[in-house]
Formats: C-alpha cells, structure tokens, sequence
C-alpha cells in the first residue's frame, strides 16, 4: 500500500481501497513471505459486513439491514461479528455514537 501511494501520490477518498484492489487483483502479494492464501468474500457473507458501498443506494430498511434488536445482520440472517462503515448509514451512526457515550460514561464512573 505505501508503494501505490507513494507511485500515485493519491489522497482522495477511497484510495486506500484502490491500493488493496491493485495487491489483490494484480496478485502482487503472491509469494510473500508470511502470506499462506489471499481470498475475498462477497459483501454480506463473511465476519467483515462491510456496508460502506450500500449506503448511497439505499435506506438501511430497504436494505433489510437490521434484525428485530436493530442489530446488523448478514444475508444469512445472522448478526454480523464486525460491521465496517456502519457511519454511512446516519441511523447506524447516530444509534453507535449513544452506545459509545454510554460505554464511555460507565466507564469513566468506575475510574473516578
């Protein structure tokens, strides 16, 4: 990833997942040392749901994001581990940034 920066110079939004398509697709991690395999999941079906693509589409209940306790699922229905770009959804955002203020407010009570 440094070597594509440095080679393009790029500091526009998105680039750093330009510089993972560009290893990715152009094998250029093949045969390094310390990488065993390098495989991609589709959006939705890993432990990484990445929702940052789905947002300008369309509405997290369009996209039938949430299960019953307004957690993020999977397309098989089961809550994702880890959901990346979740901000890009204003609900989701505004729903984590309570939940951070109040983890952060128990935590501070119990150090005080």
């Amino acid at each position: 990833m440094i070597a594509q920066f440095d080679k393009t110079k790029c500091k526009a939004k998105g680039c750093d997942q330009g510089f993972h398509n560009v290893l990715y697709y152009k094998k250029e991690l093949e045969g390094t040392t310390g990488i065993d395999s390098i495989y991609t999941h589709e959006q939705g079906w890993s432990n990484v749901n990445n929702l940052g693509a789905m947002a300008p589409v369309k509405s997290v209940e369009e996209w039938d994001l949430l299960n019953e306790s307004g957690q993020v699922k999977n397309w098989n229905k089961l809550i994702s581990p880890v959901v990346h770009q979740f901000d890009r959804f204003k609900p989701l955002a505004t729903k984590m940034n309570a939940k951070k203020r109040e983890i952060v407010g128990k935590v501070k009570r119990k150090t005080v």
